[in-house]
């Protein structure tokens, strides 16, 4: 077995190009032979554990890898049936671990890139996750632009963009394809330097009560509630929707802890000792914990009325938000998928720390975090959005006495063209 085929620390051999191509699975598979590209799709599936759609696209890149050429190719891109592949199909994700491109995204200058070279609808294909029905050639075909050049490592910023966008793009033909492309691509990135899962931290005003259990006393109550709007965190509002927590709950809480004021010497319980207890219902995430007997000055505390309220620690997974407005056109985030991190009672709301959320929505805005953060403050954010039509950008107006500097997100929210979702 040769030195790729044993794999690099982290990385399992089916996850290099090379074994595809040169090693093992490339004798499996004996490309140049008849029946190579579906022994190939079988092995992805198998072995990769690709949905047959990806493993497709996927195992068409391998095949020109390996053989110089397409699949049945028929001119502009390859077709397996009728199976038209690009970026979004093709699973390339296993080929750029450690390579991501770290700098500004500019999804505008990487599709006029595109449409100004000499074989358009190869690069769509290389630099897009979301094919359109039509001309392969038209700009219009394609959607959700995450890498700056045909051949070139996604953009971490294009991907989250990308993966922000998604769930609101509209007439994709491979939106699961997609979907799965951008995830793979934003696990990458999270491997290489942890991008997107950050800890956040966010204030619930219910109230949270001591409860008794047999002969013990509990401090339970509601860490998050689903479906309500926070209050404004900063420039946007929040709202948790009901499938945010499933993916913790579905692996068992793995880690969640309960810490009183999030204070790592304030230890109340933990899953892992069953010391605290979680549960989903229609208001939102419940907890319940055992504090031990060292901590009778909480209970105590809980039982006067001095904590009177909960709040939750979380992460949120690659694509796990989705930028929109609210009916009154506030700029409102929703989370659909994270991490719980921990749950807890506490006195004040005053350590809340919203930098994460303001950092997603500069990717959605696809403008640098600091430029987001002035434009909020100085009501200058419809600076960052052009015509796509190529046309002038539309002309500052001055703010109105007395409105909030978020209101500028907003009415660019509300403005922004964007050919690509």
């Amino acid at each position: 077995m040769s030195d790729e085929d044993r794999g690099t620390p982290g990385v399992l051999p089916h996850q290099l190009k090379s074994w595809w191509e040169k090693g093992a699975g490339a004798a499996k598979i004996r490309w140049g032979t008849e029946g190579a590209f579906d022994r190939c799709v079988r092995l992805a599936v198998e072995e990769a554990h690709f949905t047959p759609e990806r493993a497709k696209g996927f195992c068409a890149n391998r095949h020109k890898g390996a053989t110089g050429k397409w699949p049945n190719q028929k001119g502009r891109g390859y077709v397996v049936g009728d199976y038209v592949g690009g970026c979004g199909d093709c699973g390339d994700h296993v080929d750029t671990r450690g390579s991501v491109d770290n700098s500004p995204w500019d999804g505008n200058a990487a599709m006029s890139g595109c449409a100004k070279s000499e074989k358009p609808a190869s690069c769509y294909s290389s630099i897009c996750a979301g094919r359109r029905a039509g001309d392969p050639s038209k700009q219009s075909s394609w959607a959700l632009p995450h890498h700056k050049n045909a051949g070139g490592p996604p953009n971490a910023a294009g991907v989250r963009a990308a993966l922000a966008r998604l769930s609101g793009t509209q007439g994709l033909s491979n939106a699961s394809a997609a979907r799965s492309h951008l995830e793979a691509h934003m696990s990458a990135i999270r491997g290489s330097r942890s991008e997107g899962m950050e800890i956040e931290r966010r204030y619930t005003p219910t109230v949270v009560e001591l409860r008794m259990t047999s002969d013990r006393h509990r401090i339970g109550g509601y860490a998050a509630t689903f479906d309500r709007l926070s209050r404004n965190l900063g420039g946007f509002v929040e709202v948790v929707e009901r499938s945010f927590f499933n993916k913790s709950r579905a692996d068992g809480w793995p880690g969640v802890i309960a810490r009183y004021n999030h204070d790592d010497n304030m230890l109340l319980g933990t899953t892992g000792a069953q010391t605290l207890d979680l549960r989903i219902d229609e208001t939102g995430l419940m907890y319940e914990v055992d504090p031990p007997q060292s901590r009778t000055d909480i209970l105590e505390l809980v039982e006067r009325g001095d904590v009177r309220h909960s709040s939750f620690a979380f992460r949120v997974h690659g694509g796990g938000d989705e930028w929109t407005m609210t009916d009154q056109g506030y700029p409102l985030r929703r989370l659909h998928e994270g991490q719980l991190v921990d749950v807890s009672p506490v006195v004040s709301p005053a350590y809340l720390d919203t930098s994460v959320g303001v950092r997603s929505l500069a990717n959605f805005l696809e403008v640098e975090e600091d430029e987001v953060r002035q434009a909020i403050e100085q009501d200058e954010v419809r600076k960052f959005f052009k015509r796509s039509d190529g046309g002038p950008a539309p002309k500052e107006k001055k703010p109105k006495a007395g409105i909030f500097g978020a209101k500028a997100v907003t009415e660019a929210l509300a403005r922004k063209e964007d050919p690509w979702a």
